[in-house]
């Protein structure tokens, strides 16, 4: 499996202070086209995304953030 794979990035971006979502499985990506599918939504480059750090979901547009310490 990428266990290990995801596993590492998460633990590399958690010492950045960065927050890490892996496995999307339902994304595919045509990088050239500058597009994507997420789950059936189609988003174009520069499209705004906000990602909930916690549970992984995906929102379209910006969205409020709030401050979590991730050091512990």
């Amino acid at each position: 499996g990428k266990g290990g794979a995801t596993s590492h990035a998460a633990i590399v971006a958690n010492r950045l202070g960065k927050t890490c979502v892996v496995g999307c499985s339902k994304m595919r990506v045509w990088e050239k086209d500058g597009r994507c599918y997420i789950n059936g939504h189609e988003l174009q480059a520069g499209n705004r995304i906000s990602i909930d750090g916690h549970n992984g979901a995906i929102y379209a547009g910006s969205h409020q953030t709030c401050w979590v310490d991730v050091s512990n």
